[in-house]
């Protein structure tokens, strides 16, 4: 994962990084392509300053590691780990919710697990994924907020 972020920075505005649920990268710069396959489990958000949709299918996992991303996850995530700082994420239902990462806001219908080794950051959930049930929550870093959203 760090050689990939590595790459990502490199790269200049115009140029795009494509990570397809297989984990196959595609890396595309005035017209030059650089398709790297099967390198990841799981689908990553590498990107910076993105505004981003995505249905997820209830088994692949989801990594941001990008900042200042505005993330819409919709269906039912496997578990979503949130890795880069100052994103804002909204997810309709995950088993686990993990947030190594630093100032980020989340919003979650329904979580299995929530945990939050990271600081700063800001969680509010609705609900457990298994009727009257709450998620479970565990806050590791500092400064955090993990609260029930009425």
């Amino acid at each position: 994962m760090t050689i990939l972020l590595a790459l990502a920075l490199t790269l200049v505005a115009q140029d795009s990084v494509k990570i397809d649920g297989d984990g196959t990268i595609t890396l595309q710069s005035d017209g030059d392509k650089l398709t790297i396959g099967g390198v990841l489990d799981g689908d990553a958000v590498l990107e910076d300053d993105a505004k981003l949709e995505k249905r997820c299918d209830g088994k692949t996992p989801i990594r941001i590691a990008g900042s200042r991303n505005r993330i819409v996850l919709t269906g039912e995530c496997s578990t979503v780990s949130i890795m880069g700082n100052h994103n804002k994420v909204t997810i309709a239902r995950a088993k686990n919710v993990d947030l190594p990462g630093n100032d980020n806001d989340v919003r979650v219908e329904a979580a299995g697990a929530i945990r939050v080794p990271g600081n700063r950051n800001t969680v509010q959930w609705k609900e457990g994924l298994k009727e009257d049930a709450k998620p479970r929550i565990s806050v590791l870093g500092k400064k955090n907020s993990v609260a029930r959203d009425d």
